[in-house]
Formats: structure tokens, C-alpha cells, sequence
């Protein structure tokens, strides 16, 4: 297996993250409908992004392994007691996530599931 060295992005067919560097396509759905979270990965880590309702990046998580949940767990840690704006977290499993004392503002949580969650 090659090294990747670039940004993953979406192959527009069926959802599946392909590099345009290495190919590896081992990754899969991590990047949502909405084209609002995105992911790139070097070795085994892998880098999601969470983005506003325009399109900009509002917080980016690195780790090996990560996942949506994890991401947005780092961002609600990373933004305690500030005003989260402009968030889209829509069409997103956001199970057992706790959101107490989360503050957004102008956000967008459609068809988002909250299974086991904590407000």
C-alpha cells in the first residue's frame, strides 16, 4: 500500500473517499450528503473537518481512527462557553454525544440522529 501524501476527496460515485495521489479508497461515508464535513487522511490518521453553513471550515480534528463523533466531541470541548455559529451538523449520527452547556447559534441539525444523547 502506497503512502498518501494528499487530500482525500470525493469520488462521485456511491460515496467512497478516493486519494488522487495514492488511490486508496479504504475510508468509507466519513464525508456527509451535505459536502459539509470532509476528511483527509495520511497513514492511518485521519483529519475531519466541520463546516459553517457557507462552506468554511469552523473546526478541524486530527487523530488515527477519528470519527464524526469524536470530532464534534473536540469541538464542543474546544468551543466550552462560546457561541458556536453557523455549524451544520445536518443528516449526521450525533448518538451519545454530550451537548450540556453547548451553545449554538444560527446552526443547522436536520435529520441528525441524537439516540442516547445528553442536552
Amino acid at each position: 500500500m502506497s503512502e498518501c501524501i494528499g487530500d482525500c476527496q470525493m469520488n462521485g460515485a456511491g460515496g467512497i473517499m478516493v486519494c488522487p495521489k495514492c488511490g486508496q479508497d479504504e475510508y468509507h461515508n466519513f464525508l456527509e450528503p451535505n459536502n459539509l464535513i470532509t476528511k483527509t487522511h495520511q497513514m492511518n490518521k485521519i483529519k475531519l473537518h466541520i463546516k459553517t453553513l457557507a462552506g468554511e471550515i469552523l473546526f478541524e480534528f486530527e487523530k488515527e481512527n477519528n470519527t464524526i463523533k469524536e470530532t464534534v466531541t473536540e469541538l464542543l470541548k474546544a468551543k466550552k462557553g462560546e457561541w458556536i455559529k453557523s455549524a451544520d451538523l445536518s443528516d449526521m449520527d450525533l448518538s451519545g454525544i454530550d451537548f450540556s452547556n453547548s451553545q449554538f447559534y444560527n446552526s443547522q441539525f436536520y435529520n441528525s440522529k441524537f439516540y442516547n444523547s445528553q442536552f
